[in-house]
C-alpha cells in the first residue's frame, strides 16, 4: 500500500478508502479496505444502489445512465474502484488488476478490464445529501 501518487504499488481496497479518508471522510479506512467492498457500498450510497449478477456490463452503463451524473462506488467479485459518469462518458478507475505495476488507471466502461469481465458487480452512487452531511459534521462510519 502506498501512499504517494506514482510511487509504489496500491490494492483496489487501499486506493478506494484512501481517496475518501483524502477527501476527508471518517471511515474505518484499513478495516473497509480489507472487507469485500459491497460491506462500504452499503454504508456509503445507502439509496441508489444496484446489484449486477451475471448481466452484461451493458446493463451496468443502462442503469448509470438512467442514475446520472455523479461518482459511484463499485464492487466486483474481488474489485473496487470508482466509476466516473459525466455525460456521456463512463470510467472505470481503479489500481490495475491485470497489471498491478501499471497502479491506478482511469478506463473507458466498455474497455478491456474487470468491470467488463467479472460477473457481479454492487454499484452505489456516492456523495447524497445524507453522505454530504456525515462529511460536513465529521460524523464516523463503523
Amino acid at each position: 500500500m502506498t501512499r504517494a501518487p506514482g510511487q509504489g504499488s496500491i490494492a483496489c481496497g487501499y486506493f478506494v478508502t484512501n481517496v475518501l479518508t483524502d477527501a476527508g471522510f471518517n471511515i474505518p479506512g484499513i478495516k473497509w479496505a480489507q472487507s469485500a467492498s459491497e460491506v462500504f457500498i452499503l454504508k456509503l450510497a445507502k439509496k441508489e444502489i444496484a446489484r449486477f449478477s451475471n448481466k452484461p456490463v451493458e446493463d451496468v452503463e443502462a442503469w448509470l445512465r438512467k442514475t446520472g451524473d455523479g461518482i459511484y462506488l463499485v464492487g466486483l467479485d474481488s474489485h473496487a474502484g470508482f466509476l466516473i459518469v459525466n455525460d456521456n462518458s463512463i470510467r472505470f478507475v481503479h489500481s490495475n488488476y491485470y497489471h498491478r505495476e501499471i497502479g491506478v488507471m482511469s478506463q473507458e466502461i466498455n474497455s478491456v478490464n474487470p468491470l467488463r469481465d467479472f460477473n457481479y458487480r454492487r454499484v452505489g452512487k456516492l456523495l447524497s445529501d445524507e453522505m454530504m452531511r456525515s462529511w460536513i459534521e465529521g460524523i464516523a462510519y463503523k
